[in-house]
């Protein structure tokens, strides 16, 4: 989530694709993001100086948005998601706290992390069967960390990879699978629902911020994702 300035404490990239607190596409798709109940936009809280940021309160707030038609065919076959995050506190006991989440029942992707201290990207099949990178590396409250979930196929196979802090934790080859397309879904921020499951809100809904977080059709190298890792300042390269 990208934050230029007082008037803008949520922002999500994909290309020119932006979402903030007052919706608005750069790319003129018309393609526009839903702020969800318990969020809150905190003011030069961000990773990096002087930036905002909007906080998700773990029971029923999130994001939604929808990458456009056009560019979603890119992101079937590779894309990397990166961001920032920092939890206000753990999932409960048998919970997960999504950070991002395009998964449908026969497609897409997501990052959660899980009440035993793993940080998972999974992509699903179009049978719905789902594959995973997943690495144990808890995480502690009130501390930013930078994680970053690549995936790409040929057509047949696929391998994804999973970086905590610059470093590449853990690389999966999945032999004859790729992942469905999620073309049409909406695409989710801080849970991986449409609204928080009857009787079980807080099961799937991060408590804490998510900041820079960025969405690319194509897969960063090491070298790249440990620079923004390193980066003093918040991206500006979208290429």
């Amino acid at each position: 989530m990208q934050n230029n300035g007082a008037g803008d404490a949520l922002q999500v990239y994909v290309d020119n694709f932006i979402v903030s607190p007052n919706p608005k596409d750069t790319s003129g798709n018309n393609n526009v993001g839903t702020l969800k109940n318990g969020v809150t936009s905190l003011i030069n809280s961000g990773k990096f100086p002087y930036t905002n940021t909007l906080n998700f309160n773990g029971y029923n707030g999130y994001v939604t948005t929808v990458i456009p038609a056009l560019k979603q065919p890119l992101f079937d076959s590779q894309f990397t998601v990166e961001f920032w995050a920092k939890l206000n506190a753990q999932p409960a006991s048998s919970a997960q706290s999504v950070f991002v989440s395009q998964l449908t029942s026969t497609g897409g992707q997501q990052v959660l992390y899980d009440s035993y201290g793993n940080i998972i990207g999974s992509f699903r099949t179009s049978t719905g069967s789902e594959y995973m990178s997943l690495i144990n590396s808890p995480l502690s409250n009130n501390q930013w960390y930078h994680i970053a979930f690549t995936y790409q196929d040929d057509g047949t196979s696929a391998a994804t990879k999973l970086y905590l802090d610059g470093q590449l934790r853990d690389t999966d080859n999945h032999a004859n699978k790729i992942k469905g397309s999620a073309a049409n879904s909406l695409f989710f921020i801080g849970s991986n629902k449409d609204g928080a499951y009857i009787g079980y809100p807080g099961t799937r809904e991060l408590n804490g911020t998510i900041d820079e977080l960025n969405i690319y059709n194509r897969v960063l190298t090491d070298q790249e994702i440990l620079n923004r890792y390193n980066s003093n300042t918040r991206c500006t390269d979208y290429s």
